[in-house]
């Protein structure tokens, strides 16, 4: 038979159990028991024990299930610089803030499929899917805009400023000294690198890095154009262009326009194809579509030569001053 003893009506009290069938030796064992308010406490520590846990642990994927941004919306009377529009492509509309968050947006609906911060990206360019990322610190990377998975990234010696260019599957970027590197787009492998030297010092560079074809085109503050190949950096010529010419490329041929002047060289060795001196001063920029060259002149006139052979196409006369040419698919605007 057991006995129980009660020593009070609080439910602290000991309760002590003796076995009398000897196994125990006649030891008393006890248990003792927690009031209400104590469980409570207990319980409380607990719950606290294990958010702080959780929230050490896991903190990084809480704070991204916890945090929406919300989408965003460009106010009728919002600065237009506000938000760039990176590119539409494939029904997704890709946009950054002034606060360096990339936005990828469903054209159809408006709804948000995925943003990220990127606070040290100082330029961007998209082709074929992929945004392309440059930092001041000289890192390039790569992501895939459908859901913002990093690919590759690749890091420079030096810094640059310059926008990346991206063309047949290179991804080109040049650092202040001169030096223009090339990497593979898709796997982020340097491919070659040049180094652009005059007269024994450096060369600093004024443009992003042009690509055409086989060629591979830059432009350095004084105005000198250098033309590499493609697929090993040689340096083929250079060659001093008038300060601040437009420049255009095509597969074979580059052509740059400057006070009046329009002169179209071969890639491979920059000889003279056709040069043609309009007597109306072109507008700049002039714009170049479907093998032709499109230009507008201060006489409020908009013509248009092939640009291959220079033949003359035609000639239209417009009611007021076209400060440039716009090309909108098979039409002039």
């Amino acid at each position: 038979m057991n006995t129980i003893d009660h020593e009070g009506p609080d439910d602290d009290a000991k309760i002590e159990i003796t076995d009398l069938d000897g196994t125990t030796h006649g030891r008393a064992l006890h248990e003792l028991h927690f009031s209400p308010r104590a469980r409570i406490w207990m319980i409380v520590v607990t719950a606290v024990s294990i958010v702080l846990f959780l929230s050490f642990t896991f903190s990084s994927q809480l704070y991204s299930l916890v945090y929406r941004p919300t989408p965003p919306k460009i106010a009728i009377n919002a600065n237009p610089a506000s938000i760039t529009l990176q590119s539409v492509m494939n029904g997704v509309v890709y946009a950054v803030d002034p606060d360096r968050m990339f936005y990828a947006i469903r054209a159809s609906n408006g709804s948000l499929l995925w943003h990220s911060f990127y606070p040290n990206v100082s330029q961007s360019t998209s082709s074929n899917g992929i945004m392309y990322t440059s930092e001041s610190s000289g890192k390039i990377s790569a992501t895939r805009m459908v859901d913002n998975t990093l690919l590759w990234s690749y890091q420079l010696p030096a810094s640059f400023a310059l926008p990346l260019t991206v063309a047949a599957n290179h991804v080109y970027a040049t650092t202040p000294d001169g030096t223009i590197y090339a990497l593979d787009a898709g796997k982020g492998s340097l491919l070659w690198r040049h180094q652009l030297w005059r007269d024994q010092s450096e060369v600093h560079i004024a443009q992003p890095i042009l690509a055409s074809g086989e060629f591979v085109y830059s432009i350095s503050v004084t105005g000198t154009l250098y033309t590499l190949l493609a697929r090993n950096g040689k340096l083929l010529w250079h060659q001093q262009l008038p300060m601040a010419a437009q420049v255009l490329t095509t597969d074979q041929t580059i052509i740059y326009a400057s006070d009046g002047n329009v002169t179209v060289m071969h890639s491979n060795n920059g000889s003279l194809v056709w040069h043609l001196h309009f007597a109306s001063t072109p507008v700049e920029p002039l714009a170049m579509a479907h093998g032709n060259i499109y230009v507008a002149s201060f006489d409020s006139s908009v013509s248009a030569f092939n640009a291959n052979t220079g033949a003359f196409l035609w000639r239209h006369k417009l009611p007021a001053l076209a400060y440039e040419p716009i090309i909108a698919s098979d039409t002039i605007i």
